[in-house]
């Protein structure tokens, strides 16, 4: 039984440690989608979120977040953007790193050169203390 429950328990750490929190389908015909799904960010784990969204054509992105302080303050929140063609691709960064130090804000990430990745994923990074609800996320495609 000892076994077991070690077993699972080091499984639940692995799980944990890779800080993708979940993974949102946009199909061809939907260019824009709002999760509002609330999320706790912590600054001790980095937490990801992973868009898919093939094109047959280039396109554009908006990404855009609310954030509000829970406990705490986090110092600093950096959200990044990227993107890749492929899932054995390596992950390219668009546009610059936006950085919240209020924690409780709406951040967008705008990418204005257009581009063919198919996968997306967005890296939130909490330093400081406190945690941070991550209340909604809007993903917008505009095919060019």
């Amino acid at each position: 039984m000892r076994k077991i429950i070690l077993i699972l328990a080091i499984a639940f750490v692995a799980i944990a440690a890779r800080g993708q929190t979940a993974t949102i389908t946009l199909s061809e015909d939907i260019t824009q989608y709002t999760l509002e799904t609330n999320y706790t960010l912590t600054n001790t784990t980095a937490m990801w979120f992973q868009w898919n969204a093939p094109r047959d054509i280039p396109a554009t992105q908006d990404y855009q977040v609310n954030l509000d302080s829970l406990a705490g303050n986090h110092t600093n929140i950096a959200i990044a953007l990227y993107g890749r063609k492929f899932d054995d691709d390596s992950w390219s960064q668009i546009g610059s790193t936006v950085n919240s130090t209020d924690g409780t804000a709406i951040e967008t990430i705008s990418n204005t050169a257009p581009n063919r990745y198919r996968q997306y994923k967005v890296l939130f990074t909490g330093t400081g203390t406190g945690t941070t609800t991550i209340d909604w996320q809007k993903f917008k495609i505009w095919n060019e």
